[in-house]
């Protein structure tokens, strides 16, 4: 999976027209339980840096979208990571998938191997997140993933507001009949 932070945008005087800076809310940092990859080559956090790439996300320079999908079409604005993650997951999306050798295992967030969960696997999903306590899923997976180190507390938070996130994005989905596209990296 990749994982997204966000960027403001402000207007600049270069032939681009804006300049982005990191969006102060987009929540990155560096991991206290994940090493580093080797895709990341920053030098700002020892273990793994929680932001692979960004995009807009700031909610005074949110995006501007049409929307003609629902009844009460025009123009909205969509703000924070809510509006980076479907515009990097669209760019991975547009981009296709990488012909058969033409990346390596652990490939870097601009070539990342990609997963397409149609609507139907995107209902089991969401089914399975409605189902199952997170709980059930920590008493299982929790230990495995932090070791039951002191900062266990902090880390069951996190995971429990990732597993929220998880619950709302496959049952929005479902619900439209969307399918989702995911990047994963080994």
């Amino acid at each position: 999976m990749t994982a997204v932070g966000g960027t403001s945008l402000t207007a600049a005087s270069t032939s681009r027209d804006w300049t982005d800076t990191v969006w102060s809310g987009a929540g990155s940092g560096c991991s206290t339980y994940d090493t580093k990859p080797s895709r990341q080559k920053d030098s700002g956090c020892a273990n793994r840096t929680v932001a692979d790439v960004s995009a807009v996300a700031d909610p005074n320079t949110g995006v501007a979208v049409y929307d003609s999908y629902r009844s009460a079409t025009g123009w909205m604005v969509f703000r924070g990571t809510s509006a980076s993650s479907p515009l990097i997951a669209a760019t991975y999306a547009l981009g296709g998938t990488p012909s058969a050798g033409s990346y390596r295992a652990g490939a870097g967030p601009f070539s990342p191997p990609l997963m397409v969960l149609e609507p139907p696997g995107v209902a089991q999903a969401a089914d399975f997140l409605a189902r199952v306590s997170f709980d059930e899923l920590w008493h299982v997976a929790g230990a495995t993933l932090v070791g039951g180190g002191p900062d266990e507390a902090q880390a069951r938070r996190e995971f429990l507001d990732r597993h929220r996130d998880l619950q709302g994005l496959y049952g929005r989905a479902a619900a439209a009949g969307h399918g989702v596209v995911k990047a994963v990296w080994a």
